[in-house]
């Protein structure tokens, strides 16, 4: 069996004592409404860069919205790229 699953308010604290940064209480309702939308692990890769430690310890200053920019921007430039796959794909058919 695996481990029992955490509530987004624990996911939200393991983030905070780590060292991510919500900069108000309004980012940190967003933030639950992203961790339920995008997932904790889904959202793991995407922090990783500025993990510092083994123990996924966070930079100074890194904020949650950092993160959800590179999830939106990675998000963004795989449709442009699909986009255009698509186009080659019938001009070679």
């Amino acid at each position: 069996m695996g481990s029992k699953a955490t509530t987004v308010e624990e996911q939200i604290q393991k983030l905070s004592r780590r060292g991510i940064v919500f900069e108000n209480k309004e980012e940190e309702l967003k933030a639950k409404e992203i961790l339920t939308d995008i997932g904790y692990y889904r959202l793991g890769f995407y922090w990783n860069p500025f993990e510092i430690d083994k123990d996924h310890n966070f930079e100074k200053g890194t904020k949650f919205s950092d993160v959800v920019c590179l999830y939106y921007l990675d998000v963004d430039l795989k449709n442009v790229l699909n986009k255009a796959l698509n186009r080659i794909e019938i001009e070679l058919k």
